[in-house]
């Protein structure tokens, strides 16, 4: 059993070894359950360096780690498909440190939900070109993962139901669609699925990793092999 960090209820320390004690295993996170929004670069190095002691402590892991790209007022138009495009450089910028704070707890897996990508009104974007903005960030971060030399795969995760109107990409149909219109390389491309129903508290891990030179045959794997995760 995983579950995340509460948030705003108690100090990531405490929620450590809290979670110990019930028997889990793991805790999941975002980037702002852990180090607060605008924190300094000490903040975040003592929040971290005590976190890491207090998974040592207790024998707890991070099996999965993600960002909030939905909470803060910044990002009501969208993160990665936002039409400003200072949003969608900051939330690249954002969505890279967490990656290396993921990579740093040890995560094995890097979530994706696109919460805020969508729309209220048809007239406030163009689907074509959202898409094309949501494609163009995931292949620069899974350039950034490669690089870096991260052992992270990718989970994407469709949501029908929650916040926007229209959400772009809300099943696993559009997304094995998304994965398919990814720019092909010879590069790995670590991604997987996960699906969400009954507002995250289910959610189905499609866990086969997808390789970019082969979109078509990797797309059939995602249906092979599952995994289960609650998420309290």
């Amino acid at each position: 059993m995983t579950t995340s960090i509460p948030h705003n209820v108690l100090p990531p320390v405490r929620s450590v070894q809290k979670l110990s004690e019930l028997g889990a295993y793991g805790i999941s996170l975002h980037d702002n359950d852990l180090v607060p929004f605008g924190a300094s670069a000490a903040e975040r190095e003592r929040i971290v360096r005590e976190f890491k002691q207090a998974l040592a402590d207790y024998s707890m892991v991070v099996p999965m780690a993600t960002t909030n790209l939905f909470f803060h007022p910044i990002f009501k138009d969208g993160a990665f498909t936002s039409v400003d495009p200072a949003v969608r450089a900051f939330a690249l910028q954002k969505t890279m440190s967490a990656i290396d704070l993921g990579a740093e707890l040890g995560a094995s897996t890097y979530v994706f939900w696109g919460g805020r990508e969508g729309v209220d009104t048809d007239a406030s974007k163009d689907p074509v070109v959202a898409i094309k903005r949501m494609r163009d960030a995931i292949n620069f971060l899974c350039q950034y993962v490669v690089e870096k030399g991260y052992k992270l795969r990718f989970a994407l995760e469709p949501k029908p139901n929650e916040p926007r109107s229209d959400t772009y990409l809300p099943t696993v149909g559009h997304m094995l669609a998304f994965i398919y219109t990814r720019r092909v390389t010879s590069m790995p491309m670590p991604t997987a699925l996960r699906t969400s129903r009954a507002y995250g508290i289910l959610r189905l891990a499609v866990c086969a990793p997808i390789t970019c030179s082969r979109p078509k045959s990797n797309a059939s794997m995602l249906t092979q092999r599952y995994g289960l995760h609650w998420n309290h």
